[in-house]
């Protein structure tokens, strides 16, 4: 490793950034969608509750 060029280094920095960027975004996604699915579903017992009165 300690006689790889510079532009190896910076192959593999560049590929870890956009993976670490590509897992991120796949995160920010997961958490808006289960954000959605609480959403609907606290609507959906609420609309529940209403019909049982």
């Amino acid at each position: 490793m300690i006689n790889d060029t510079f532009a190896h280094g910076l192959e593999i920095l560049l590929f870890g950034a956009f993976f670490i960027a590509g897992i991120a975004l796949i995160q920010a996604y997961m958490i808006r969608m289960l954000k959605l699915y609480d959403k609907n579903l606290k609507n959906e017992i609420k609309k529940k509750n209403k019909k049982r009165r």
